[in-house]
């Protein structure tokens, strides 16, 4: 699954890449993310602030942002705006995200991300309370639809998909064209 998300997430398109890193590794929810502003994400202090206006339960929640997060996020980073300024309805998003795992052979559904985001985050925590937290549900649903479904490995290594450096054409450091001297 890390190769897939991996190459979705590098194929897409700008304007998809911040909602699909989000979702697949902080599990926000669609209807959510909608409403999430580059004022909530705090790229130095690693956190996204989710108000209670924003969320499904209406209480604010406060979500880590693992390293690898951090770095999809960061050549996109913007001060201020609503991150999914293109689209004011869940099926729009919903839409985008559907059309783009089509063009590679996967279903990325509605929330699939997220839900991969909190098997991932539990079975690499070990830590049912916590995951809840963070992601806005109870324990108990935690517990029926999202623990075991996941080894720890697994989980580890989904929050350790980072974006591949950029390659640049045709150029050489200055060291390698004097070795080539």
């Amino acid at each position: 699954m890390e190769a897939t998300i991996q190459k979705v997430l590098e194929d897409a398109p700008d304007y998809l890449v911040v909602p699909m890193a989000i979702k697949a590794f902080c599990g926000v929810r669609t209807e959510e993310m909608l409403h999430l502003k580059w004022e909530h994400v705090n790229l130095d202090s690693k956190y996204i602030i989710l108000p209670a206006e924003v969320t499904k339960t209406k209480q604010r929640r406060i979500v880590p942002m693992a390293d690898n997060l951090v770095a999809w996020l960061m050549p996109h980073k913007k001060a201020t705006g609503r991150i999914c300024a293109r689209w004011k309805r869940p099926q729009a998003l919903f839409q985008a995200f559907d059309r783009h795992g089509k063009r590679h052979g996967i279903n990325v559904g509605a929330n699939k991300f997220r839900n991969s985001c909190i098997s991932y985050r539990v079975a690499a925590t070990h830590d049912v309370a916590k995951v809840a937290l963070e992601s806005g549900n109870s324990p108990s649903i935690i517990q029926r639809e999202y623990l075991e479904l996941a080894t720890e490995d697994e989980g580890k290594r989904w929050f350790a998909v980072f974006p591949k450096p950029p390659h640049r054409k045709g150029k050489t450091s200055r060291r390698s064209k004097k070795n080539q001297r």
